[in-house]
Protein backbone atom coordinates (compact mmCIF):
# COMPACT_ATOMS: atom_id res chain seq x y z
CA UNK A 1 0.00 0.00 0.00
CA UNK A 2 1.31 3.44 -0.82
CA UNK A 3 1.24 6.58 1.11
CA UNK A 4 -1.96 7.48 -1.23
CA UNK A 5 -4.09 5.02 0.06
CA UNK A 6 -2.74 5.19 3.82
CA UNK A 7 -4.01 9.01 3.48
CA UNK A 8 -7.35 7.91 1.82
CA UNK A 9 -7.68 4.91 4.50
CA UNK A 10 -7.16 7.46 7.30
CA UNK A 11 -10.04 9.83 5.38
CA UNK A 12 -12.30 6.36 5.54
CA UNK A 13 -11.24 6.33 8.95
CA UNK A 14 -12.18 9.98 10.11
CA UNK A 15 -14.96 9.83 8.04
CA UNK A 16 -14.38 12.97 5.29
CA UNK A 17 -13.77 13.43 1.90
CA UNK A 18 -10.76 13.32 0.06
CA UNK A 19 -11.23 16.83 -1.53
CA UNK A 20 -12.32 18.01 2.40
CA UNK A 21 -8.53 16.43 3.49
CA UNK A 22 -7.42 18.40 0.79
CA UNK A 23 -9.01 21.51 1.81
CA UNK A 24 -7.73 21.06 5.32
CA UNK A 25 -4.46 20.75 4.88
CA UNK A 26 -4.25 23.70 1.95
CA UNK A 27 -2.98 21.10 -1.02
CA UNK A 28 -4.57 21.81 -4.23
CA UNK A 29 -7.84 20.57 -5.61
CA UNK A 30 -7.31 16.65 -6.74
CA UNK A 31 -4.01 16.46 -5.46
CA UNK A 32 -4.69 13.20 -4.06
CA UNK A 33 -5.73 11.62 -7.39
CA UNK A 34 -2.87 12.91 -9.28
CA UNK A 35 -0.54 11.85 -6.31
CA UNK A 36 1.66 8.88 -7.68
CA UNK A 37 4.71 9.05 -4.98
CA UNK A 38 5.59 10.44 -2.19
CA UNK A 39 4.07 14.19 -1.31
CA UNK A 40 7.22 16.63 -0.49
CA UNK A 41 8.30 17.63 2.57
CA UNK A 42 6.23 20.83 2.72
CA UNK A 43 2.71 18.65 1.63
CA UNK A 44 3.76 16.17 4.59
CA UNK A 45 4.31 18.68 7.43
CA UNK A 46 0.91 20.79 6.24
CA UNK A 47 -0.85 17.37 6.59
CA UNK A 48 0.57 16.48 10.34
CA UNK A 49 -0.05 20.00 11.45
CA UNK A 50 -3.50 19.69 10.54
CA UNK A 51 -3.58 16.09 11.81
CA UNK A 52 -1.49 15.68 14.87
CA UNK A 53 -2.94 12.50 15.65
CA UNK A 54 -1.46 10.63 12.51
CA UNK A 55 1.25 8.12 13.08
CA UNK A 56 4.02 9.74 10.21
CA UNK A 57 5.79 5.87 10.42
CA UNK A 58 2.55 4.41 9.55
CA UNK A 59 1.65 6.96 6.68
CA UNK A 60 5.63 6.94 4.96
CA UNK A 61 6.28 3.16 5.56
CA UNK A 62 2.61 1.63 7.06
CA UNK A 63 4.23 0.36 9.82
CA UNK A 64 3.14 0.72 13.33
CA UNK A 65 -0.54 1.97 13.63
CA UNK A 66 -2.70 4.83 12.03
CA UNK A 67 -3.29 6.79 15.12
CA UNK A 68 -0.73 8.02 17.82
CA UNK A 69 -0.95 7.37 21.30
CA UNK A 70 -1.48 10.35 23.38
CA UNK A 71 -2.37 10.48 27.31
CA UNK A 72 -3.63 14.05 26.29
CA UNK A 73 -6.57 13.11 23.59
CA UNK A 74 -7.46 9.78 25.20
CA UNK A 75 -9.76 9.79 27.92
CA UNK A 76 -11.66 6.62 29.59
CA UNK A 77 -14.81 7.44 30.05
CA UNK A 78 -17.62 4.82 31.17
CA UNK A 79 -21.49 5.21 31.28
CA UNK A 80 -24.05 4.16 33.18
CA UNK A 81 -27.64 4.01 32.13
CA UNK A 82 -28.37 7.04 33.63
CA UNK A 83 -26.84 10.52 33.28
CA UNK A 84 -23.97 9.98 36.15
CA UNK A 85 -20.00 9.04 34.08
CA UNK A 86 -17.36 7.55 35.86
CA UNK A 87 -13.44 7.32 34.08
CA UNK A 88 -10.58 9.40 33.85
CA UNK A 89 -10.54 12.27 32.07
CA UNK A 90 -7.29 14.39 32.02
CA UNK A 91 -5.73 13.01 35.32
CA UNK A 92 -9.49 13.88 37.38
CA UNK A 93 -11.98 11.27 37.84
CA UNK A 94 -15.46 11.28 38.16
CA UNK A 95 -17.62 8.66 39.90
CA UNK A 96 -21.14 7.65 39.15
CA UNK A 97 -22.39 3.86 39.68
CA UNK A 98 -23.78 0.92 37.51
CA UNK A 99 -20.07 1.29 34.96
CA UNK A 100 -20.03 -0.08 31.44
CA UNK A 101 -16.38 0.95 29.89
CA UNK A 102 -16.22 2.84 26.65
CA UNK A 103 -12.86 3.88 25.36
CA UNK A 104 -13.14 7.30 23.52
CA UNK A 105 -10.52 9.72 21.33
CA UNK A 106 -11.28 12.66 20.99
CA UNK A 107 -11.61 14.06 17.54
CA UNK A 108 -9.41 16.57 15.92
CA UNK A 109 -10.97 20.39 15.91
CA UNK A 110 -14.12 20.66 13.80
CA UNK A 111 -15.12 17.65 14.49
CA UNK A 112 -17.45 15.95 16.76
CA UNK A 113 -17.25 12.24 17.81
CA UNK A 114 -20.92 10.64 18.50
CA UNK A 115 -21.16 7.82 20.79
CA UNK A 116 -24.13 5.56 20.72
CA UNK A 117 -25.91 3.79 23.65
CA UNK A 118 -23.70 0.32 22.75
CA UNK A 119 -20.78 1.99 22.31
CA UNK A 120 -20.29 2.00 18.88
CA UNK A 121 -18.36 5.69 17.96
CA UNK A 122 -19.24 8.01 14.92
CA UNK A 123 -16.66 11.03 14.29
CA UNK A 124 -18.92 13.95 11.79
CA UNK A 125 -17.80 17.60 11.25
CA UNK A 126 -19.36 20.01 12.16
CA UNK A 127 -19.43 23.91 11.54
CA UNK A 128 -20.93 26.62 13.08
CA UNK A 129 -23.77 28.16 11.70
CA UNK A 130 -24.41 31.39 14.42
CA UNK A 131 -20.94 31.62 16.47
CA UNK A 132 -22.68 29.47 18.84
CA UNK A 133 -24.39 25.96 17.56
CA UNK A 134 -22.31 23.81 15.76
CA UNK A 135 -24.05 20.92 13.44
CA UNK A 136 -22.69 18.08 11.62
CA UNK A 137 -21.16 20.09 8.31
CA UNK A 138 -22.97 17.90 5.90
CA UNK A 139 -26.46 19.63 7.34
CA UNK A 140 -24.36 22.78 7.18
CA UNK A 141 -23.93 22.28 3.58
CA UNK A 142 -27.44 21.60 2.80
CA UNK A 143 -28.97 24.37 4.78
CA UNK A 144 -26.94 26.58 2.84
CA UNK A 145 -28.05 25.21 -0.24
CA UNK A 146 -31.49 24.73 1.04
CA UNK A 147 -31.41 28.59 1.68
CA UNK A 148 -29.58 30.08 -1.51
CA UNK A 149 -32.44 27.87 -3.62
CA UNK A 150 -35.23 29.28 -1.11
CA UNK A 151 -34.17 32.92 -2.27
CA UNK A 152 -33.92 31.78 -5.93
CA UNK A 153 -37.50 30.93 -5.61
CA UNK A 154 -38.89 33.75 -4.00
CA UNK A 155 -36.81 35.98 -6.54
CA UNK A 156 -38.88 33.91 -9.39
CA UNK A 157 -42.37 34.51 -7.66
CA UNK A 158 -41.30 38.43 -7.94
CA UNK A 159 -40.58 38.15 -11.45
CA UNK A 160 -43.56 36.34 -12.23
CA UNK A 161 -45.72 38.41 -10.32
CA UNK A 162 -44.23 41.14 -11.90
CA UNK A 163 -44.72 39.49 -15.51
CA UNK A 164 -48.79 39.38 -14.17
CA UNK A 165 -48.88 43.09 -13.22
CA UNK A 166 -47.59 44.05 -16.47
CA UNK A 167 -49.99 41.84 -18.63
CA UNK A 168 -52.83 43.20 -17.25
Amino acid sequence: MEVKERILEFCDFMKIRPTRFERMCGLSNGYLNKLRHEPSREKLEAIFAVFPQLNKQWLLTGIGNMLLPSNVTTNNISTTRGNAIVGNVDGGMIAGGNISSVNITLPPQGFQKIIKSDGSQTTVEVATTNGECEIPKEVADELAFLRKENGDLKNKIIELQGRLLEGK
